[in-house]
């Protein structure tokens, strides 16, 4: 099974995310790196830790145009509730 884990970009191989937002669903951690609040978000790959999650690769690096329509997005789903 893969885990993978969105968030800020500019992270490593074999760097430790610690309270990771480890999900299964890649879609959905494309979600939270869109919704990073950092210059930049991505998704990666991660092998669950004791301590948090190990990145064993980036997956994706996410554009502007992707953030912002993921955001616009998220947005209209959540005004839909």
């Amino acid at each position: 099974m893969r885990y993978y884990h969105g968030g800020v970009g500019h992270l490593q191989k074999d760097q430790i995310v610690l309270q990771p937002a480890i999900t299964t669903d890649a879609h959905a951690a494309f979600d939270d790196a869109a919704a990073a609040r950092a210059d930049s978000g991505a998704v990666y790959e991660v092998i669950p830790e004791r301590a948090g999650a190990r990145i064993v690769r980036t997956v994706q690096v996410l554009t502007d145009a992707e953030r912002a329509a993921a955001m616009r997005r998220l947005a209209a789903a959540e005004c839909a509730l």
